[in-house]
């Protein structure tokens, strides 16, 4: 995204397909989607969760919603992997305040970054993954580089990631979680858009 509103000479284009669309109607983003409209672009906004994180209606970004196809239809065609839920034990946010239609930072960190919940998850692992490459969402810097060290601790290897990691230090973890050096990848809002 910002290297499109760096570079607005390639947003001249005839067809716009924003992946994860309903990150696309923040301020930033929805810049770049109403620069490419006025260009007279067709945008189809392409989304697996068609409701914004901060309550903004879709329609600020599309005028029509196509459904597609359920999870369950896709599994039965082989589209999309079978898979098994696992949890660790059920934390409980009834006292977790709320800040932007999501839980607050605060209130998770008080009620689920503690060593009992981060030892179930280490149990969970060991039962059911482990040895097999594992990406983790931690919800605070803090909550990930505990997860990475308690799971390093464990001696299953583990690394950590965010936005404020140098690049040349995420490349390298990356790399690492890639070659099988480090199992289980943790970060904070980074690996969740375009991550291969």
């Amino acid at each position: 995204v910002d290297t499109l509103r760096r570079r607005p000479h390639l947003m001249g284009c005839d067809l716009f397909v924003p992946d994860e669309a309903h990150l696309w109607t923040g301020e930033t983003r929805l810049e770049v989607i109403n620069t490419v409209r006025q260009a007279g672009a067709h945008i189809v906004p392409l989304t697996a969760t068609p409701e914004a994180p901060d309550g903004r209606p879709m329609r600020l970004i599309a005028d029509h919603m196509v459904c597609g196809p359920s999870v369950a239809w896709l599994i039965e065609r082989g589209h999309l992997s079978k898979y098994i839920p696992y949890a660790a034990a059920r934390p409980d946010l009834t006292k977790v305040g709320m800040r932007g239609g999501d839980y607050s930072v605060p209130g998770l960190t008080a009620n689920l970054d503690r060593p009992a919940l981060i030892g179930d998850a280490v149990s969970m692992y060991r039962k059911h993954a482990y040895g097999l490459r594992h990406i983790g969402y931690c919800f605070s810097r803090a909550h990930g580089k505990h997860m990475r060290d308690t799971f390093n601790a464990q001696g299953i290897p583990a690394g950590y990631i965010d936005g404020d990691t140098p690049d040349n230090e995420r490349r390298e973890t990356i790399w690492k979680f890639a070659t099988r050096v480090i199992w289980v990848l943790f970060n904070v809002a980074l690996v969740r858009e375009g991550f291969d």
